[in-house]
């Protein structure tokens, strides 16, 4: 699966290194949470998810093909690289 980084920045300058939390809003938006390692500050971004797909598709030649199992196996290695705990 092709994709392309989002890219975020504390104030300070510094990009995460660990992400605490990534959710969504009411009103479509992508809020990424982490704690800063320059400044030590508890950092949240906020972005709209129209902003979020502009930036992914500026330059993109070719549409990728869909692979049902890659894209499975992915979200898995995805989600467990966010620390996601399936129930039971």
């Amino acid at each position: 699966m092709r994709f392309r980084k989002l890219l975020f920045t504390c104030s300070c300058g510094v990009r995460p290194v660990d992400v605490t939390d990534v959710g969504l809003t009411t009103q479509h938006e992508l809020v990424v949470r982490w704690t800063c390692s320059g400044c030590n500050q508890d950092t949240f971004v906020v972005k709209s998810l129209s902003d979020c797909w502009r930036e992914c598709t500026e330059d993109e030649e070719e549409e990728p093909r869909f692979d049902e199992a890659a894209a499975f196996v992915s979200d898995e290695v995805f989600l467990r690289s966010m620390r996601v705990k399936w129930p039971g």
